[in-house]
């Protein structure tokens, strides 16, 4: 299940990413804004609903990572209500999609993306997009802190040295994403901390960074997995290896053939 819900995350930070480079031309090339606009709308309803699943899945997984520790469940066991709050997660972004594909209400003002506040509705999925944020990063933050409580203060004889390495590769990775996650998530919504009050948002340097800063979220987490996690590490070598090092059939024909 562990690997289920990583490659959930994966999956929606793969899909965040092809839809930036998809859309890319429209910030350069001005009048495809105009062209494709209800394509562009769509894609972007598709991508921020990606976003925004992106957080629960997080959430959950740090949740679920406590279980394991306390070995109430294993790691490749899949609980009832594990299935039933996933299902709930994607019943809630498939709503969200539809919702936003209906009502156009995702836009590109080059260089970022952002609710369109003309259409109906848009403000207040906004204020739940902020909402679901900082309650899933909440849950992420203590999920993770008694995660650390049980690994330098409850020793579990029941598992090996290299299970216990292999879950703090995983506390690691995700710390980190959950932190860099929290960062872009506060760096957005600068009018809700006083202290990021001094964030113009309206300059285009700024919006470019924080664009810039999404995109690069949607790579974060599979260069940590890459960094923590050796098995994947040595299965990307060997495949590498085994890619640049394939010979490739020689054919030996005699001089008495060709002549």
């Amino acid at each position: 299940m562990t690997y289920k819900l990583m490659n959930i995350i994966n999956f929606l930070q793969l899909s965040q990413g092809m839809i930036h480079f998809i859309t890319s031309p429209a910030l350069i090339f001005s009048g495809l804004l105009i062209k494709f606009d209800v394509i562009l709308r769509i894609l972007g309803c598709i991508m921020n609903s990606c976003w925004i699943a992106d957080l629960p899945v997080m959430a959950l997984l740090a949740v679920y990572r406590i279980f394991i520790f306390r070995n109430i469940i294993g790691s490749k066991a899949c609980h009832t209500s594990m299935k039933i709050i996933l299902s709930l997660i994607f019943s809630w972004i498939l709503f969200i999609i539809l919702a936003g594909c209906i009502t156009q209400n995702i836009k590109l003002s080059p260089p970022m993306w952002g609710y369109d506040m003309e259409v109906p509705y848009a403000a207040l999925f906004d204020t739940l997009e902020i909402y679901l944020s900082f309650s899933c990063l909440s849950i992420s933050y203590i999920a993770y802190l008694i995660i650390i409580f049980l690994i330098f203060e409850k020793r579990n004889i029941h598992s090996s040295v290299k299970s216990r390495k292999h879950e703090i590769s995983i506390l690691l990775q995700f710390t980190f994403v959950t932190a860099y996650v929290s960062f872009l998530v506060v760096i957005w919504h600068p009018a809700l901390f006083s202290v990021l009050s001094f964030i113009d948002r309206t300059n285009r340097i700024n919006q470019s960074i924080v664009t810039g800063l999404w995109i690069l979220h949607c790579y974060v987490n599979p260069v940590l997995m890459l960094v923590f996690n050796r098995s994947i590490r040595e299965d990307v070598l060997n495949f590498n290896f085994r890619c640049t090092n394939k010979v490739q059939p020689v054919v030996n024909v005699s001089a008495s053939v060709l002549y």
